[in-house]
């Protein structure tokens, strides 16, 4: 099974759209359940849900190794770091929930700073 962690503005909403194209229904979007972890609870109802299931995204797999996951693969998008919080501030304003300036978002959002070492 896939397992991949997405971090924010790396390429991994894009690469959701491949994996829910080539499985399917087999395919789980674990943001789907709005909590900031996904759990081995939530896998097993997911499960349920998906019987079939082959591979699981999400913002929210903070701690993938913990779950209990058949041959796992796991696997996170990375991106050049500068590029990625510009393009996050950019998505920021683009969407309407950001209307600070740049350096007042850097000094104040914890999503900005190390997020994919984090």
């Amino acid at each position: 099974m896939i397992v991949c962690l997405h971090i924010p503005k790396t390429g991994g909403t894009s690469f959701n759209f491949i994996l829910e194209n080539n499985f399917g229904f087999r395919n789980c979007h674990t943001n789907q359940n709005d909590r900031s972890t996904f759990t081995q609870a939530d896998l097993d109802f997911a499960r349920k849900c998906y019987p079939s299931l082959r591979s699981i995204v999400g913002h929210n797999l903070v701690d993938p190794a913990q779950l209990t996951v058949p041959e796992p693969f796991f696997m996170t998008i990375l991106r050049e770091p500068v590029a990625r919080v510009i393009s996050h501030y950019q998505y920021s304003v683009q969407r309407g929930h950001n209307k600070k300036t740049f350096e007042e978002t850097l000094r104040i959002s914890e999503n900005l700073e190390n997020l994919q070492v984090k």
